[in-house]
């Protein structure tokens, strides 16, 4: 699932903690601070040497491999702005995004995202 624009970085640690999380608990939507996410969908790398992965819209499973999972995808909406949504994925290196956002929504997206996991780490 390729979207509209990316931001670059190192996200492994939020991929990590966000395909943990929705395996264990299985809930489709959560808030994160200031935005409510909702579970969309993961993919997962089939073939490394190929580059290939599949999508899946159920939650991650382990007997597929966790540490396989390429990306994560939500559905997220600002609480203070309801009418503000946005789809992202979230892989190791980037997380793409689409919809109607700025950069400074998208850095405070991240940042929400990144601060939720210091407990986990």
């Amino acid at each position: 699932m390729k979207l509209n624009a990316e931001v670059k970085g190192d996200f492994y640690d939020i991929l990590t903690y966000y395909v943990n999380l929705f395996s264990t608990k299985k809930i489709k939507e959560i808030d994160v601070f200031d935005f409510t996410i909702a579970y969309s969908g993961h993919s997962i790398i089939t073939s490394a040497d190929m580059g290939l992965s599949e999508y899946f819209d159920e939650f991650p499973d382990k007997k597929r491999g966790l540490d396989r999972v390429e990306a994560i995808y939500f559905g997220v909406k600002k609480k203070a702005e309801p009418e503000l949504n946005f789809s992202c994925a979230i892989s190791f290196d980037h997380i793409s995004y689409e919809g109607s956002i700025t950069q400074e929504t998208m850095a405070e997206f991240i940042e929400s995202l990144d601060k939720s996991t210091f407990r986990f780490f």
